[in-house]
């Protein structure tokens, strides 16, 4: 047999495009050069050994699974985090443990993953501005950005996001290209065999959606976010989002500042 270099590269070429991850979800089957990545908050052992112990929130952890996979296959080329330190600065934010969970759990080098930290990365509205900042000192302005969100958050993303203006909302949103994909929609895709349907079919998330009805309201006009800016020294410091189970093996909503599940569990 005559090797031939042509046919050989060829044929090399088709092998890796046939071995390319293959997704149903059409958001899932381009290129992006950046991946922002909400923390939905952090929880806190209530008992046990490792009471007092922070970690991840339910719904931070899923994300940053997500996320992880979908680094992995290739899709991005960075990662950008954001804060939200739910228990004060004395513990980690959820950007700080989703970035240990990139590098550990996922393998994605340091170097291609960007945190930002402050008192001010726990809310949407500043998360976007930053972002936004953030796609201009890079130069990718114009590019799509690919933004996994949980379903009931996906409104207000895009609200704060947004460069238009509808009738009625005096300022425009932050000007940034996202595509606010539902972890829900792409979950199974990218976990074979994993069933995310049945799974959230037990979480508590009609209670999440009654928390983020009057913040998505509000976003529908406030595309700044500056009414949530103006009330945040009012109402405190940031607030934990987790899953609990009740004494009846429910799972249940967990919606409160992060200082009063401290002072709950006798921390402070």
């Amino acid at each position: 047999m005559i090797f031939d270099p042509i046919i050989y590269i060829i044929l090399r070429m088709e092998k890796a495009e046939q071995s390319k991850p293959q997704f149903n979800h059409e958001a899932l089957n381009r290129h992006y050069a950046v991946m922002a990545v909400d923390p939905y908050a952090l929880g806190m052992d209530s008992e046990g050994p490792n009471k007092g112990k922070v970690r991840m929130s339910y719904y931070s952890h899923q994300i940053i699974h997500a996320a992880g996979r979908i680094y992995r296959a290739g899709l991005v080329d960075r990662v950008v985090l954001f804060g939200d330190a739910s228990f004060g600065p004395d513990y980690p934010s959820t950007g700080d443990l989703m970035v240990k969970h990139l590098i550990e759990k996922d393998g994605v080098p340091a170097d291609k993953i960007t945190v930002f930290n402050g008192k001010d990365q726990n809310q949407t509205s500043t998360q976007l501005k930053k972002l936004a900042d953030y796609l201009k000192e890079q130069g990718l302005v114009d590019q799509e950005v690919l933004y996994p969100v949980w379903a009931y958050h996906r409104e207000r993303v895009l609200n704060h996001a947004s460069n238009n203006r509808p009738l009625g909302v005096l300022p425009k949103g932050f000007g940034v290209n996202a595509k606010v994909v539902p972890i829900e929609e792409i979950y199974g895709e990218l976990n074979t065999g994993y069933s995310f349907q049945r799974m959230i079919a037990k979480l508590p998330l009609k209670e999440a959606e009654k928390m983020e009805a009057l913040r998505r309201k509000i976003s529908n006009y406030d595309r700044k976010g500056l009414f949530p800016r103006l009330v945040k020294p009012i109402l405190g410091g940031s607030y934990m989002i987790d899953n609990r189970v009740s004494p009846d093996g429910k799972l249940v909503f967990e919606y409160k500042p992060g200082l009063q599940k401290l002072k709950e569990i006798g921390i402070v």
